[in-house]
């Protein structure tokens, strides 16, 4: 019974270093990738809409 205990909070501990893991690489993604395609997309994106919608 002790065996299991201590392999239980070896787990707990492992999925928390894991879901701390998980979000600062979440964290980390979502500014890599939506904070640059959005600066490059808007102007690209804007321009191809204007001239066709204006002639």
């Amino acid at each position: 019974i002790r065996d299991l205990h201590r392999q239980i909070a070896s787990l707990v501990n492992q999925v928390h270093r894991l879901t701390q893991e998980n979000a600062e690489l979440r964290s980390n993604v979502v500014l890599t990738t939506e904070s640059p395609p959005i600066s490059a997309e808007l102007p690209s994106r804007q321009s191809p809409r204007k001239d066709p919608t204006f002639p």
